[in-house]
């Protein structure tokens, strides 16, 4: 069936997917909607998208600053001019409250007296700080740097140049599930903000939808401590002049001990196992045009599948630092995690899940953040249920209104299950249903 139409000239952004998700043994016969044939039978199935979601003068400040990459999938979505950039602002995080009275959609920045007036406490118990949910439903590794900028991208799948939509529907108990098309690429890049407000990316995570779930990648420009030695010795020769340099120099060369960071879920039971994790704390550079220089003129490339260091009893799989003008943000602390699809999966399949299933007295306030294992992304009119100052808006009924924008631009489209194409959707199981991992009331 592929044939002659596996990697047809107008779906360049697929033809570069195809190869990708060929070497990780991805079933090809779920592309064989690629063919001319079916994109002439379905044409009336799409449309064309929108632009960006934030404002232009913002999105052209981060796009001057992408930085040079390896890899062409990433390449060919930071160039595309169908990549829709996004934010925390333009797209408000937030989760939905199906069960409770009124039912509607909630920001995670939802005061804490909304829930505390009726379970003293139930606040805490969801939320690390305001806007953040507990481990591990943060932000992956950034969730205690406050020197990070991070924005989001899309880019949906073309068909024939015509946008496949995001499905949407309404279950009987009132969420709004949706699912994204195969094919569909979001992802984050990360930037480091320095002591004089400029910023440079430091790290970039790729999601791409699949029949079966999400792939991942996370790019970087250093792996080890090796390669970010080498690039000190080829930016600053006189590296040695510098005191603060030669140390840095010093522990990117020897044997150090890393620091153990144990990581477990206490405040969600059940979704993350206890892990010793670990970290390798970088000294301070001294010289933050040389970190800005080493970030924006690097290469950046996979992460998949390798360590940034081992000592003899631990790993870590990326640097982390207390310092301001460093490779990464103060605090970040994502060596923990290894870069794999199960890692990098984990606790996204927690999306849409009941509170309740964790707290029994909290049962009427809704469902974790996410949908279809995405946190970032959601559908819904931020003047329907947040006013200009954060506060919640139109709380006596329910606020869940599409986005307009969304609707015109054909990337969103509401399409019950049942007529719901298997050659472009199918909704990823949900292991928890049915599985309640109650914490006790304390």
């Amino acid at each position: 069936m592929l044939g002659p139409f596996l990697l047809p000239t107008e779906c360049f952004n697929f033809r570069l997917i195809y190869i990708s998700l060929f070497f990780r043994g991805f079933p090809f016969e779920n592309f064989y909607f690629l063919s001319p044939f079916f994109r002439a039978t379905h044409h009336s199935f799409f449309s064309a998208h929108a632009k960006d979601l934030i404002a232009p003068n913002l999105a052209a400040k981060y796009r001057e600053r992408f930085p040079k990459v390896l890899d062409p999938v990433l390449e060919e979505i930071l160039k595309s001019p169908d990549t829709i950039l996004y934010d925390s602002e333009a797209i408000i995080p937030g989760y939905q409250d199906s069960m409770g009275d009124p039912k509607g959609f909630r920001p995670n920045t939802i005061d804490s007296s909304f829930i505390n007036l009726a379970v003293p406490g139930g606040w805490q118990r969801l939320f690390f700080r305001k806007g953040l949910f507990h481990f591990p439903f943060g932000t992956g590794g950034v969730d205690l740097s406050d020197n990070v900028v991070k924005i989001n991208f899309w880019l949906p799948p073309k068909v024939q140049g015509q946008v496949i939509p995001v499905a949407f529907w309404k279950s009987y108990f009132s969420r709004t599930h949706w699912v994204f098309p195969f094919g569909t690429q979001l992802g984050e890049i990360l930037f480091v903000k320095f002591t004089d407000g400029e910023i440079a990316v430091f790290e970039i995570r790729l999601k791409t939808r699949t029949p079966t779930g999400w792939t991942n990648d996370v790019y970087r420009p250093f792996l080890n401590p090796a390669e970010l030695a080498l690039s000190i010795q080829n930016e600053e020769p006189q590296w040695n002049s510098f005191p603060s340099l030669v140390k840095m120099m010093q522990h990117l060369s020897q044997d150090v001990a890393l620091t153990p960071r144990p990581l477990e879920s206490r405040y969600y039971p059940g979704t993350f196992s206890e892990k010793k994790g670990a970290l390798d704390i970088l000294p301070d550079f001294g010289q933050k045009n040389l970190v800005q220089k080493l970030l924006t003129k690097t290469p950046f490339k996979k992460a998949n599948g390798t360590f940034w260091r081992r000592d003899n009893q631990l790993t870590t799989y990326a640097a982390s630092t207390h310092s301001e003008n460093s490779i990464v943000p103060k605090e970040y602390d994502a060596g923990v995690f290894p870069v794999t699809d199960e890692s990098c999966n984990r606790c996204h399949d927690q999306g849409g899940r009941q509170i309740r299933d964790f707290y029994d007295e909290l049962m009427l306030y809704g469902e974790l953040w996410g949908e279809d294992q995405i946190f970032s992304w959601h559908l819904f009119e931020t003047s329907a249920f947040l006013k200009p100052d954060g506060s919640i808006k139109n709380f006596n009924d329910d606020n869940r209104r599409i986005r307009k924008d969304l609707l015109d631009a054909g990337l969103v489209k509401q399409i019950e299950p049942s007529k719901q194409s298997a050659h472009f959707y199918k909704e990823l199981p949900k292991n928890w249903k049915y599985k309640p991992v109650r914490k006790p009331h304390d």
